[in-house]
């Protein structure tokens, strides 16, 4: 499952929210964000586990940096199978690494189901 975030006047949107997948699914993050407020800026996207993982490597973040092209940022990160059911809430950060700040920040869920077979 591709979960799409977009950075959208100030503030991150999910697709879907809350994601649900089955055990067994690949997971990656499609990010993008239009570059007006964030021009020439490289901007860094961090998928953040601290309160448990449905990935059995344990991977604690997922990073994906960008750079502007064509008036706007793009970039993916994760590609891993959830292998644990449960509901698991995760964080997304963006920061912009040229003024070392953060735009934004929220989280939101991802829910793991059994095989449905």
């Amino acid at each position: 499952m591709d979960i799409k975030v977009t950075f959208d006047h100030g503030k991150l949107v999910f697709d879907p929210d809350p994601a649900y997948v089955y055990r067994g699914d690949l997971v990656s993050w499609i990010f993008s964000a239009n570059a007006l407020g964030t021009l020439g800026t490289p901007l860094r996207w961090t998928v953040y586990l601290r309160h448990g993982s449905p990935f059995r490597r344990q991977v604690a973040d997922f990073i994906a940096d960008t750079l502007p092209t064509r008036s706007s940022h793009s970039g993916t990160a994760g590609g891993m199978p959830a292998d644990d059911p449960g509901d698991y809430k995760y964080g997304v950060r963006l920061d912009d690494l040229a003024n070392k700040i953060t735009l934004a920040d929220d989280d939101p869920r991802l829910i793991v189901s059994r095989d449905p077979r």
